[in-house]
């Protein structure tokens, strides 16, 4: 009897031994916060319901753990499993997270394009694509939220935008009734925009169909279902360091051998990439070190930049230091030049100077002919008084006062000739004799009536406007005249001339005086003519080649001009031109 007592007590022990074996096998399932009502959550409390009935020798639970927590579960290794968005799934992959199997939907069954977010706006706002809500308020399920948020962040990074300063305002609604609160909130006009998982505005316009044409999917792409993204792998079931090996093929075999529950079912992805891409550019999940500046990513980011600014460094130091050699180079060929062109001012300014000494000769030749005629009236009337005086001595008159006339007209006209000879004086000096208020028209007739005196055998027509009157200097003038005069007599006393003449005319018409020398003298070749005007340049045997230079000088001086013309059939005609000055 003690025998058969051992026997049952050690089979008692042994079974409660491997009750107890068996008790210990658990299987814990985390599950993120998810906005509900949601479309995957058959699927997914099924695939927890068929974990219980195929591993009944282990503790199936399940629980909802908000981002955070669920992150922390994960290290600490709380959990076996836990049910995600395929980003929080790759975020945890550094943690020892692994694919088990992703949910992919009769529409979309690809499991690597499953999930995509659509933005929504009301029709009548005018919206059509992401851009048109810069600085707009808009709703979103929570800042982790990758179908409920992050995959639109993706797209305005995209589009050169800071994503997490492009809306004005971003309200979230949290996982409860999250899509009621999102309609509610854009039909208020309390936000202008909101962000939904795709296919679900479908699934609503179909419960709605007379809503059809209120809302509008912002940045459209055409697909079974408007979406403002592209399409990512969808919910993820993966495992933690803490599930047991042994559980790993069971669990595996059992989710992927599940029917499809609301269209929805498990698949397994195989490309994570355009996740990983996302969370690159917004800088989150494992790229969050991105945020932080290290030299590394300084260079990493900036160095097309950096290598620009040190090419444009490197470009100035060439130019400036080839700049600095041309600099020298050129400065050392403008101090030759400047020398040179020193040199030639100084050799111009002596020949000018030369030039000057010539023509003040030639002048002072010319001011002998008209010396000649103004000294002829004092002299002849003082001859003429002393010849009076000395009559008057011979015959003893004692009248005082008719002496005393004498002696004056005698003072008088010695002051006329001593004034013409000072003016003569002044103009050899090179002084400037003072201008004044002349009447050309007067000067002109008087010139010509002591000039014409001697040329009898030589008709000289006349048409003087009169009171053509100029601010200039008599002198001047009188030689103008006497030089024009002179070269018109010299031609026309050629050989060869028969009926000479000399037409002379000054005239005023709009501000202009128009002083014209014309004669009939032999026609000038073409080479004669290209030389008028050119100094030293004469056809006189005694001539100096100065006469037309001076009557240039002092036309230019007055703002004139004198032009050269041929006369048919023969002759030559001087025109000169001078701006009446107001």
């Amino acid at each position: 009897m003690k025998i058969i007592g051992l026997i049952t007590a050690l089979l008692l022990a042994v079974t409660l031994n491997v009750s107890a074996a068996e008790n210990e096998c658990s299987l814990k399932i985390g599950l993120i916060t998810y906005a509900s009502p949601s479309s995957q959550e058959p699927l997914i409390l099924e695939t927890i319901s068929a974990l219980k009935h195929k591993l009944p020798h282990c503790a199936v639970s399940s629980k909802r753990f908000p981002t955070k927590d669920l992150v922390n579960a994960i290290k600490t290794k709380s959990i076996d499993l836990f049910i995600s968005s395929s980003g929080f799934y790759r975020s945890s992959v550094e943690d020892g997270a692994r694919e088990i199997a992703s949910i992919v939907t009769n529409r979309y069954p690809d499991p690597n394009h499953t999930e995509a977010s659509a933005v929504i706006s009301l029709t009548k706002s005018n919206f059509s694509s992401l851009s048109d809500l810069k600085k707009k308020n808009i709703s979103a399920l929570s800042p982790e939220a990758y179908p409920g948020y992050l995959f639109v962040a993706g797209e305005i990074e995209k589009l050169g935008y800071d994503w997490e300063n492009f809306f004005n305002s971003v309200h979230f609604t949290g996982p409860e009734n999250a899509s009621e609160k999102a309609f509610n909130l854009l039909n208020s006009g309390k936000v202008d925009a909101v962000i939904l998982k795709h296919c679900y505005l479908e699934d609503y316009l179909e419960a709605h169909p007379k809503e059809s044409s209120n809302y509008t999917v912002l940045s459209k792409i055409k697909d079974k279902c408007s979406r403002s993204t592209p399409l990512y792998p969808g919910w993820t079931l993966a495992s933690t360091r803490a599930l047991a090996p042994e559980l790993s093929r069971e669990i595996t075999k059992t989710v992927l051998s599940l029917e499809p529950m609301n269209g929805m079912f498990w698949s397994v992805s195989t490309d994570f990439s355009s996740i990983d891409e996302l969370q690159k550019n917004l800088r989150i999940g494992p790229y969050t070190y991105l945020r932080d500046w290290t030299i590394s990513r300084f260079l990493e980011k900036f160095w097309p930049f950096l290598l620009i600014l040190l090419l444009s460094v490197l470009g100035l130091a060439l130019h400036s230091w080839r700049t600095e050699i041309l600099v020298k180079r050129r400065t050392s060929q403008l101090r030759t030049s400047i020398a040179r062109i020193t040199t030639l001012n100084e050799k111009s300014k002596k020949l000018q100077d030369r030039n000057e000494a010539l023509q003040r000769l030639g002048t002072l030749n010319q001011l002998g002919s008209i010396l000649a005629h103004e000294l002829r009236q004092p002299l002849a009337s003082s001859r003429f008084y002393l010849d009076g005086l000395e009559a008057l001595l011979k015959m003893e008159w004692s009248d005082p006062e008719e002496l005393k006339e004498v002696i004056a007209e005698l003072k008088k006209q010695n002051q006329k000739a001593s004034d013409i000879i000072q003016k003569i004086r002044s103009f050899s000096h090179s002084k400037n004799s003072g201008s004044e208020d002349l009447n050309l028209s007067v000067l002109l007739s008087g010139f010509l009536s002591n000039y014409t005196l001697s040329m009898k055998d030589i008709e000289v027509s006349r048409l003087i406007e009169p009171n053509c009157r100029l601010f200039a200097n008599r002198w001047e003038f009188e030689l103008l005249f006497l030089n024009l005069m002179r070269n018109a007599e010299f031609a026309v006393r050629s050989l060869g001339v028969e009926q000479p003449k000399i037409s002379v005319s000054l005239t005023e018409k709009s501000s202009v005086v128009t002083i014209c020398f014309e004669d009939n003298g032999p026609a000038l070749s073409d080479e004669q003519f290209e030389e008028l005007g050119v100094p030293f340049k004469t056809t006189k045997a005694d001539g100096t080649g100065i006469g037309l230079q001076i009557v240039k000088t002092t036309a230019e001086k007055h703002g004139g001009t004198i032009n050269f013309s041929k006369v048919a059939p023969h002759g030559l005609k001087v025109v000169v031109t001078i701006p009446v000055k107001k």
